[in-house]
């Protein structure tokens, strides 16, 4: 009875993170550098994943740890991203920083496209910008109100501090 009530806690558990992981996916656009930030998060939950393996195969007997290993750590990748997202969110350091804007583009987006009789008006801006010593594009949803017309031009932008070092844009 301890087993089933410990396996539909975690259970749970891992739901409420894969959850979370779908209400995190429309942040991961604003990180500055998402593939370093994803390739930590994936090196973290493999890790976490066969830490815990090690801990479930302790209990289990006549079960092939290997398999028990393998699960564990693949399966643990989902949840832990979308916690470690939510986690480098969860920070008040805002820094407004000088960038140089290359282009900024509004655009017409639309899940089903252009309706018959609906009048199409920018709802999205692609903005690029140099941070860092590197070319940097981001999609706002916000108009920034820039002028686009003595490009290119330096403004500024909010960017905020990861809690776990990842900085992302703040123009969302």
């Amino acid at each position: 009875m301890k087993t089933y009530l410990a396996g539909g806690i975690i259970a749970l558990i891992v739901v409420a993170l894969v959850i979370l992981l779908a209400n995190e996916i429309p942040h991961f656009h604003y990180v500055i550098e998402v593939v370093p930030f994803i390739k930590m998060l994936l090196i973290s939950s493999l890790v976490m994943g066969l830490i815990a393996a090690y801990f479930v195969g302790l209990r289990m007997e006549g079960v092939d740890k290997l398999r028990v290993y393998l699960i564990f750590a693949f399966f643990s990748f989902i949840p832990v991203l979308g916690l470690g997202s939510w986690l480098n969110r969860q920070t008040d350091k805002l820094d407004s920083k000088e960038v140089k804007l290359i282009s900024y583009e509004p655009r017409f987006a639309s899940a089903y496209g252009v309706i018959e009789g609906e009048s199409v008006a920018a709802n999205q801006f692609v903005v690029t910008f140099e941070y860092k010593g590197r070319l940097i594009r981001k999609v706002s949803d916000v108009d920034l109100g820039l002028n686009v017309d003595a490009l290119p031009q330096t403004i500024d932008l909010k960017f905020y501090n990861g809690l776990l070092g990842y900085d992302f844009v703040g123009f969302h």
